[in-house]
């Protein structure tokens, strides 16, 4: 859900654009990628996520290792515990600033 909600998010305020999706959900990569998505419980999101992605003429995502990401994660985290729509505009919020200024160094 968090690559179609980010993929959504994306367009909706920057428009069509190239992207690099990574993920570290080895299944989630696996079927995206090899189309066999469909059989899967998650196979309608899974298939939005692959007509977004074909629309923006990504043919496959690349499977990232465990905590490359830590950005994401906390942000996904901080969103499940809000319950609501965040925006942070020329500053990045609490839960993530170690990350950042760990990455800007």
């Amino acid at each position: 859900m968090a690559i179609l909600k980010g993929l959504q998010f994306g367009i909706a305020c920057c428009g069509e654009f190239p992207v690099c999706v990574v993920s570290e959900a080895t299944t989630v990569v696996k079927w995206i990628n090899d189309a066999s998505h469909l059989a899967s419980d998650c196979g309608v999101i899974l298939s939005d996520i692959a007509t977004i992605l074909n629309r923006l003429g990504i043919s496959s995502i690349l499977l990232g290792s465990r905590g490359t990401n830590k950005v994401a994660l906390g942000l996904a985290k901080t969103a499940l515990i809000q319950k609501k729509d965040s925006t942070w505009m020329n500053d990045f919020p609490p839960c993530v600033s170690g990350e950042i200024e760990a990455e800007r160094n």
